[in-house]
């Protein structure tokens, strides 16, 4: 999952009927998380060959990872934002 991904979040924790406050907004908030750098560790150990569009699977999924976590910054700010005044 990434930022953008806080929308699904918040439709998966509506959907499940968490009515557990604290759970669900943890959950809509991990949902927001950028995504982890094990895929990155995976694709060098493993996959270091492979290409995605003439692009090395590693690098491929570093850029990912990278996009995901500067995106996160704003996002995240403004989810928190959302949680703490009651929004969700």
């Amino acid at each position: 999952m990434g930022p953008v991904d806080f929308p699904i979040g918040l439709a998966v924790a509506l959907a499940l009927g968490l009515g557990n406050v604290p759970v669900a907004r943890v959950f809509i908030l991990l949902t927001a998380k950028p995504v982890a750098v094990a895929p990155v560790i995976f694709a060098v150990e493993f996959a270091s060959d492979t290409t995605v569009r003439g692009v090395a699977l590693p690098e491929y999924v570093s850029v990912n990872v990278l996009t995901t976590t500067l995106v996160s910054v704003p996002v995240l700010s403004i989810v928190v934002l959302i949680l703490k005044i009651g929004l969700v």
